[in-house]
């Protein structure tokens, strides 16, 4: 076998031999390359850079007298096929990619890469490997092309003239537009690539809650000295034959914070913050140790004591698992069903931020009208307003019953102290903390992106202002809903005073900030040519827009509160004494469920493709939605409360939506962390399939990152609540 192995070797070079001899001997096509021009050149093209391997000068065979002579090949020159090679396709852009321009450095940078390149060096081949390449699928929407984000981040650094050479990855940004110009299957190509353009965004747009969908994703690694601009120019260069195409413009750009940038020590601020989280784990675990008495004695012990063991893991796990006592348990079974909605709704958020390389089938699947329960989410921060109003406008009817008023400033307080140290503990994670647990393409645009804005505006959290700025600049967006019902909040024993003395005062009053709230809310959508449905094809801007004209605002969102304090109260009076009829039953009933209909599906006209956006109608639908929806959702808690849905209601009340109604707090504040994480440390692109868009291990992640918030600050501050409550009742007794 071995001689076998050397003989065919022998056989080869002679045979090359032979081949070279011949070769020598024939006419020739001569070629000449001029280096000079590749140097200068910002990149190279695809047959440019072959050159360039190749000899400076080489030729090949002119074989083409032995084809066919000059005269029969102009007779039959009709009967050829076109050559492809003379065919100019303005989309086969170039392979190499460099940047263009930027400092001197950056340029000879440039330069000692294409040098070494041309060397076949590994530095130099590895950064070129890692760049992003044009694929195939572009009619399926695979145009986000993320590169080897590892490999680019591996490039050891490479020592010259100029110094050392380090790798930087960033995941610039392409914004294809057509004119009118354009032809029909430019037109079609490029809604393609652009994923059908379920949520439209530009380079331009902030991506670090919404993403830019329509945006083409292009990784690129270039030597740390060249900056955003040199790379938007490269960029240019390479994508030229594109704007060569009639009708077809292209515009690229690397945002604020698409270049990933390896993190060396730790802050002080990290450090501390991971000391704060150190301090609780211990304080709980201390606690746990020391916690040897029966949990039905800790009212029995001190003060300080009391606040210790409120600090138990033992005491938190039991709180956790033990049955329900509240007086409506129907409404922990609403709260855990709408977590879950809500939680599934605002995964569609990052979910279009995954680079799929078939994003069409992503933007097909939620044309169905079926999205509408997802597009609406409305419904459910509606809900949880109205479910909270319900049950402190119950709490505070009682109170002023028994007591003759409401303890104001103790009620205010109690809920800040129970709110609060869960939040600070998310957006501190969010701010100090979270950009150091992992690396990805677009982690510097979430993660990094999510944490300079905590940063600068974590105090706002505090506060429970931030719904006063503008949500793009918003530290933890989702938090809004916690400014929204803190900020109603104060208002709650105003509005439950008026309806215990004054019902029909009361009544009107409601009913007059109904009527300008509702009035507040179809002007601004009306005025601003905007839509509180996520219909297809909306752009990032009008997302935001909605969201700071109408969606935030207090004054826009107070119906729900409204009607929920009216509920409350209402069950706290009459509760024992409604008896429905069974013709009245039937009304309610029907007029409830055409309510559900009308808030969730009468604008699923909006998740086509081919809609036609009115503004009078979602204005309409934005001014409607909160009272069909309120009233709806009322009916659902009065029959259940009442019994008068008795299946519903133990349906509701079951154990297991229980156990999830108390981590909704914790689910809400978590689940954007989790979401983050994995889109930022993605490495490549995916395949879409329905069944995988809320992954088991993002519901792991999520319900143990809860169950570990709720333990160690949830359920203490909770209980810290009941003592500084206890106490302050206890005082008032003995005065």
């Amino acid at each position: 076998m071995v001689n076998m192995h050397y003989q065919f070797h022998i056989s080869l070079a002679i045979i090359s031999i032979a081949f070279l001899q011949k070769s020598s001997c024939e006419h020739r096509i001569e070629f000449s390359v001029d280096k000079s021009t590749l140097e200068a050149a910002p990149l190279l093209n695809s047959n440019k850079i072959q050159d360039e391997f190749a000899d400076d000068n080489f030729s090949i065979p002119d074989n083409s007298n032995n084809i066919m002579d000059k005269k029969n090949e102009e007779t039959n020159i009709e009967h050829r096929l076109p050559d492809a090679s003379n065919i100019t396709f303005p989309w086969q852009i170039n392979l190499v990619f460099t940047p263009s321009g930027g400092s001197p450095l950056c340029q000879q940078h440039t330069r000692m890469f294409l040098q070494d390149l041309n060397k076949f060096q590994r530095w130099s081949l590895q950064m070129w490997d890692a760049t992003a390449k044009l694929g195939s699928g572009l009619f399926s929407g695979n145009a986000n092309q993320m590169g080897d984000f590892d490999s680019c981040l591996q490039v050891g650094g490479w020592g010259g003239g100029g110094g050392d050479i380090h790798p930087k990855y960033c995941l610039a940004l392409v914004d294809l537009q057509v004119t009118s110009e354009a032809a029909p299957i430019v037109q079609e190509m490029v809604n393609r690539i652009q994923g059908e353009n379920f949520v439209r965004g530009t380079r331009n747009d902030p991506g670090h809650f919404v993403p830019r969908f329509s945006s083409i994703g292009w990784g690129v690694c270039v030597p740390s000295s060249c900056d955003a601009r040199s790379i938007e120019a490269g960029l240019m260069s390479m994508l030229a034959p594109l704007n060569s195409t009639p009708g077809l413009v292209v515009h690229p750009g690397v945002p604020p914070n698409a270049c990933y940038k390896n993190p060396q020590t730790l802050p002080i601020s990290t450090l501390l913050a991971l000391t704060f989280y150190a301090a609780v784990i211990s304080l709980a675990i201390y606690a746990t140790v020391v916690d040897k008495e029966p949990l039905k004695n800790a009212k029995n012990k001190g003060t300080g004591e009391r606040l210790l063991h409120a600090f138990s893991l033992k005491g938190g796990l039991h709180a956790f698992l033990a049955p329900g006592s509240d007086a409506f348990p129907c409404i922990h079974g609403i709260r855990a069903l709408f977590t879950v909605m809500l939680f599934v709704a605002h995964k569609l958020i990052p979910l279009t931020s995954i680079l799929y390389s078939d994003r069409v089938n992503l933007t097909r699947h939620s044309n169905s009208a079926w999205s509408s329960v997802l597009r609406a989410s409305n419904i459910y921060t509606d809900s949880f307003l109205l479910m909270s109003a319900a049950l402190t406008s119950n709490y505070l009817a009682k109170e002023i019953t028994t007591k003759g008023f409401i303890n104001w400033p103790g009620r205010i307080i109690t809920r800040y102290v129970r709110l609060t140290p869960p939040l600070l503990a998310v957006i501190v994670y969010y701010a100090y903390v979270m950009e150091y647990t992992g690396s990805g393409p677009q982690w510097s645009t979430v993660v990094n992106g999510n944490s300079d804005l905590c940063k600068a505006s974590l105090w706002k959290n505090l506060f429970y202002i931030q719904n006063f700025f503008p949500f793009e600049k918003m530290c933890a967006t989702h938090t809004h809903q916690l400014a929204l019902d803190m900020q109603m909040f104060l208002l709650a024993p105003a509005l439950v005073y008026i309806l215990h003395w004054e019902k029909f005062l009361g009544l009107a009053l409601f009913l007059l900030i109904a009527v300008a709230s509702t009035a507040l809310r179809f002007y601004a959508i009306y005025n601003n040519n905007i839509s509180l449905y996520i219909h297809h094809g909306v752009t990032v801007t009008d997302l935001y827009n909605a969201a700071n004209y109408s969606y935030g605002q207090t004054t826009h969102r107070i119906v729900p509160y409204l009607i929920g304090i009216c509920l409350g109260y209402f069950l706290f009076k009459s509760k024992k004494s409604v008896r429905l009829t069974p013709k009245c039953a039937v009304f309610g009933w029907g007029l409830s469920i055409a309510c559900c209909l009308y808030s969730v599906f009468s604008q699923a006209h909006l998740a086509m493709p081919n809609h036609t956006y009115d503004a009078y109608d979602a204005a309409l639908y934005a001014a409607l939605l909160p009272i069909t929806w309120a009233l709806f959702l009322s009916w659902l808690i009065l029959t259940c409360c009442t019994g008068h849905a008795e299946p519903i209601d133990r349906l509701l009340s079951s154990r297991p939506l229980l156990l999830i109604s108390r981590l909704s707090y914790s689910i809400y504040l978590v689940q954007f962390a989790v979401f983050f994480y994995n889109i930022g440390s993605t490495r490549s692109t995916q395949t879409f399939r329905l069944i995988e868009t809320v992954p088991f291990s993002e519901l792991v992640s999520v319900g143990v990152a809860s169950f570990v918030l709720m333990i160690l600050f949830e359920h203490p501050m909770q209980e810290i609540k009941n003592i500084i409550t206890y106490d302050a009742s206890r005082r008032l007794k003995n005065s």
